[in-house]
């Protein structure tokens, strides 16, 4: 926010602006939310500084003080010195306080917005440190690679799990289980891209009796948390509640703190 508009805003306030100027000056506020912000919080610091006036005892006890003010901190100079400095004092403690307000009014939202995002992330991360960490052994002890794959994975050796289980599918491309193990391979090693690859092949399977694919793709969203991720994975836990998809539960628990 630069001093000319700090400048135009003292002007509209002080009735100083013709009435184009006064137009083209709401046009820009009605275009520009962070100078429509500014001017609210300067013309809220200019009426207090109004109201606070009324409360002086007098005009004397007012002249006293500012006589005081500049004798301690002024050199008056000329004859109406001491009036003009009050008033341009007056103009810059307005002007300084309404920066400092709308610096915390960004400030604050910067945090809150970066709250918002790393709060998603966290819940992703607990859901997956409480749920995903570990796999279950298959019953079919006849396929040794798929049960060397868990065991790798169960021990956090990610690149071994996930070579074992891309072997398996680039061998057999119709098993699934490979592919989302692979999937959660990458998602424990924070390799949110391949995740999402990963899960989007394995979301598109249509003969799976149930299919966590799009349960997995939001939560690799939600860890991921790049620019719109979290809103692209709301729409999918969304998707998932409303036909009662697998993990529909977890979602629902999910968007509740979303």
């Amino acid at each position: 926010m630069n001093e000319n508009a700090f400048e135009k805003m003292e002007d509209y306030l002080q009735g100083k602006m013709s009435p184009e100027e006064r137009t083209r000056f709401e046009a820009e506020m009605a275009s520009d939310a962070a100078l429509s912000t500014s001017y609210k919080i300067y013309a809220a610091i200019d009426e207090e500084m109004q109201e606070d006036q009324k409360y002086k005892q007098d005009e004397a006890a007012l002249k006293g003080s500012l006589d005081k003010l500049n004798t301690t901190y002024f050199i008056t100079n000329k004859a109406g010195s001491k009036r003009e400095i009050s008033i341009a004092a007056s103009k810059v403690y307005k002007v300084i306080t309404a920066i400092a307000a709308t610096l915390i009014i960004v400030t604050l939202s910067y945090f809150l917005l970066n709250e918002q995002k790393n709060g998603a992330k966290k819940l992703a991360g607990s859901y997956v440190n409480d749920n995903l960490s570990e796999l279950s052994q298959t019953l079919d002890r006849s396929n040794d690679s798929m049960q060397q794959g868990i065991a790798a994975y169960n021990k956090k050796d990610y690149s071994t799990a996930i070579s074992v289980f891309e072997g398996l599918y680039r061998q057999d491309s119709t098993n699934a289980e490979a592919i989302k193990n692979a999937g959660l391979g990458y998602l424990l090693s924070k390799d949110y891209d391949k995740a999402y690859e990963a899960f989007d092949i394995l979301s598109k399977k249509k003969d799976l009796f149930s299919n966590p694919g799009l349960f997995y793709t939001a939560i690799t969203l939600l860890q991921r948390n790049k620019e719109n991720d979290r809103e692209k994975a709301k729409q999918l836990l969304e998707a998932i509640v409303k036909k009662k998809g697998e993990g529909f539960e977890d979602a629902e628990k999910l968007l509740e703190k979303l």
